[in-house]
């Protein structure tokens, strides 16, 4: 799993729902 930590809280939010599933 990549964990993307971006300024914006969009792509932010996006990769964490990635990372949960």
């Amino acid at each position: 799993i990549v964990v993307f930590h971006y300024s914006d809280g969009k792509l932010q939010s996006l990769a964490e729902k990635e990372v949960k599933g």
